[in-house]
């Protein structure tokens, strides 16, 4: 989203790491909607009036994702927690300051591997994959060379830390695929 709303008129775009996400095609991902294990609501429009925890309004995986996803329910969120990062949103729904957050998928991994409180959470449902956070630079720089060089990197990464970093390469995603995913109202 940042790349959307600010960057892609000002910097090349370079590639987009692919973390080999379930469900989304190379260099995509989506966000798990992640509520605590033992709600009893199974639907998402259960929670048009519970307490949605987001990271940051330009987040496409915190906030964006799940705003497009509500689209089809009709409904918004009116009682929101600005959290500023995923692990906080996480945390707030796990102890209850809020019913629901957008996580994005790797973050989500990471989380249930490495945090033992995400045992208290469950995915409700997941949004539709976008476009993953690229790599940019500079306008004027050695763009295919830059990208050479990420791929290069990421090949020559030991397998342990490639199981990590759940890094499987780097791909390339045409600008249009990222300019054409809906952005929410400034006034939301």
């Amino acid at each position: 989203m940042p790349y959307r709303l600010w960057l892609h008129d000002k910097v090349a775009l370079v590639g987009t790491p692919d973390f080999g996400l379930e469900g989304c095609s190379p260099g995509y991902y989506r966000s798990a909607i992640v509520v605590r294990r033992n709600d009893p609501r199974n639907h998402i429009s259960e929670f048009r009036n519970g307490v949605f925890a987001y990271n940051q309004t330009f987040s496409q995986s915190g906030y964006a994702s799940i705003w497009q996803h509500l689209n089809q329910h009709g409904f918004w969120f009116e009682n929101q927690l600005h959290t500023e990062q995923h692990l906080l949103s996480a945390h707030a729904v796990s102890d209850g300051r809020a019913d629901i957050a957008s996580l994005d998928g790797v973050t989500w991994r990471l989380l249930q591997k490495y945090e033992g409180f995400a045992q208290n959470l469950r995915v409700l449902e997941w949004t539709a994959p976008t476009p993953g956070l690229p790599l940019i630079t500079a306008v004027g720089q050695d763009v295919a060379g830059i990208f050479t060089a990420a791929s290069s990197a990421i090949s020559q990464l030991s397998p342990t830390d490639r199981v990590l970093l759940g890094l499987k390469g780097i791909v390339k995603i045409a600008k249009d695929e990222y300019l054409k995913v809906p952005n929410p109202p400034r006034d939301l």
